[in-house]
Order: C-alpha cells, then sequence, then structure tokens
C-alpha cells in the first residue's frame, strides 16, 4: 500500500494532458529487469533525485542510467524514510536468524574441533564454514 500511495503522488506530481503517465508495481528479485520489460519506444523513467537503491544504496539515477532512456528527476519531493512496523519486524527477524546461525555453528565447530582427527577436522570444519556463510547469505536474500 504504501509503494501505491508513493506512485500515485509521483504521478499526480506530472500528470497533464500532454503526458501520458503509466505506474507499474510489480513482484521479483530484479526490479531493473522489470522496468526494462515494460518499457517502449520514446518512454522516460521520473523518479525522486533522493531516492537510493541496493545493499549500497546507490543513487537510483545512477542505476537507471544503465537503461539508457531519458531520466527526469524531482527534487524536495521524497517521502520521509520512516520505517514501517513490517520492517522493523522484517529486521528483528532477520538478526534472530543470523543470530541462531551464527550460535549453531559456533557450538557444531567447537564439538567439531574435540571430536574429529587433524584430516577429518580441516575438512569437516572447513565445510561448515562454507555452509555457514551461504546460510547468512540465504537469510539475507529472505529478509534483505
Amino acid at each position: 500500500m504504501s509503494l501505491q500511495r508513493t506512485l500515485i503522488t509521483l504521478a499526480a506530481l506530472i500528470r497533464d494532458p500532454r503526458v501520458a503517465v503509466e505506474t507499474h508495481i510489480a513482484s521479483g528479485s530484479n526490479w531493473l529487469h522489470g522496468v526494462k520489460t515494460v518499457l517502449a519506444e520514446g518512454d522516460g523513467i521520473l523518479c525522486y533525485e533522493q531516492q537510493h537503491v541496493g545493499w549500497r544504496h546507490r543513487p537510483l539515477i545512477t542505476v537507471l542510467e544503465a537503461l539508457h532512456v531519458p531520466i527526469w528527476t524531482l527534487s524536495g519531493f521524497y517521502p520521509s524514510s520512516a520505517p514501517s512496523p513490517t520492517r522493523w519486524l522484517s529486521k528483528a527477524l532477520f538478526w534472530s536468524a543470523v543470530t541462531v546461525t551464527l550460535a549453531g555453528f559456533f557450538y557444531l565447530q567447537t564439538q567439531l574441533n574435540i571430536v574429529a582427527d587433524n584430516l577429518a577436522k580441516t575438512t569437516v570444519l572447513s565445510l561448515s564454514v562454507i555452509v555457514e556463510i551461504g546460510l547468512l547469505f540465504f537469510w539475507n536474500s529472505i529478509f534483505g
């Protein structure tokens, strides 16, 4: 609902009889690909100048430049970035999952260190670290 209100506000800021405005909401893991699929000849993109995306918080306009279409920005209209209650819940679940994962693998690896022989210990510990890192990336992809 928040995303829909943001798009409606953005469309209302530029709506004019001479300008056709369309908004699209799509879910998926690669939003840039989604933008490419709806772009047509002569289209342009309007975005907020202050908006950042991705885990590196890159400016949206620099990411959109890869589409090679006209881009216009609005400044001063960007909605406040007050975190939503669902975002707090998502962060709490993420950090809970990470804490349980790290604690569980810490316990497993200390037990393996005590029980296993040299070559077996090194192999199993290495595999457990790889699985642990993979699991942390998994949690990040779900909650991030």
